[in-house]
């Protein structure tokens, strides 16, 4: 723990979600034109990773009345590098903040053995970019971020000739999902293959919900998969998070993730979701047009910054 006169750095904990909502809200509803108040509920998901450890890879500092004033967190993306998420209060920024974090995200990087940074500056938030730059990151590649309003279930086609759409079996079926997910993605930036006890932590995670990864069929193969999360707002209203929508290379440009997607959309709307989102490599056309003729629309660009960490 560090202590000064004007505020404390202090390990994260289980109990900190509460405080970080409310950070989160204060800091996005600032600059974000499509800001959503998010309920408490909402960032156990953003936590998924079976590798997060609020008490080791979290930064809180307070204030002298114990008010949560900025965050940083570290969501490890594959073994060897790490995403960075710092949240300083408006109220407290340029006072020095953001880089005493992140000298201590680099120390608990380092002792995990990272040797990549990853930094993702939305575009709304330019201001944030020389800091970034400041602190050795340099600009790598940019995300787009794409959504849909769906207050009504989604009319779709007819399925394309010969595939079967259904929930994926999380008890029998982790070794497809294990190799659909390892084909698809493999040549995406800073993507390491999964495995079926990764999986099974995933699928174990409180905010998992078996309802929202379906499978495609082709001729009894499995060709495709889509995978979603439930985001809360504190009105009630809840947004789909497709995180993986994937068909095997053989089987596209045959409506097969159109298909995934809108399948998705539709068991979200029956548990009570009006919206999706989803976040697409901006440099993967293909995906981006997949998702454009389902009908959803581009919101902000995630500019991506790395930074290599030295021993």
């Amino acid at each position: 723990m560090y202590e000064s006169d004007v505020y404390t750095i202090e390990p994260g904990n289980e109990s900190m979600i509460y405080d970080y909502t409310a950070l989160f809200n204060a800091v996005d509803s600032l600059d974000n034109p499509n800001h959503i108040q998010l309920s408490k509920d909402s960032f156990p998901t953003s936590f998924s990773s079976p590798y997060v450890d609020f008490k080791k890879d979290t930064i809180l500092v307070r204030d002298p009345n114990s008010n949560l004033i900025a965050t940083g967190i570290i969501i490890p993306q594959n073994t060897l590098s790490s995403e960075l998420m710092i949240q300083v209060h408006p109220e407290h920024r340029r006072q020095g903040i953001g880089t005493r974090i992140l000298h201590h995200l680099t120390e608990i990087g380092l002792e995990r053995g990272c040797s990549k940074f990853i930094c993702r500056i939305p575009s709304f938030r330019p201001y944030a970019i020389p800091f970034i730059k400041d602190n050795g990151f340099t600009y790598e590649h940019s995300w787009t971020k794409l959504r849909i309003e769906h207050k009504k279930p989604v009319s779709t086609p007819s399925l394309p000739w010969g595939l079967t759409v259904r929930g994926l079996d999380t008890e029998r079926e982790l070794d497809v999902w294990e190799y659909l997910q390892n084909t698809v993605f493999k040549n995406n930036p800073h993507y390491e293959p999964v495995d079926v006890d990764r999986l099974k932590s995933l699928v174990g995670h409180s905010s998992f919900d078996r309802n929202l990864v379906v499978l495609g069929i082709v001729s009894e193969k499995p060709v495709g998969y889509g995978l979603g999360w439930s985001i809360s707002s504190d009105t009630g209203e809840k947004t789909l998070r497709i995180d993986n929508i994937g068909v095997l290379s053989d089987y596209r440009r045959h409506r097969y993730g159109q298909a995934l997607v809108f399948e998705l959309i539709n068991r979200a709307y029956i548990k009570g979701h009006t919206s999706s989102e989803v976040t697409i490599l901006s440099s993967k056309q293909p995906a981006m047009r997949l998702f454009e003729k389902c009908g959803f629309r581009a919101k902000y660009k995630l500019l991506g910054y790395t930074r290599t960490l030295e021993t």
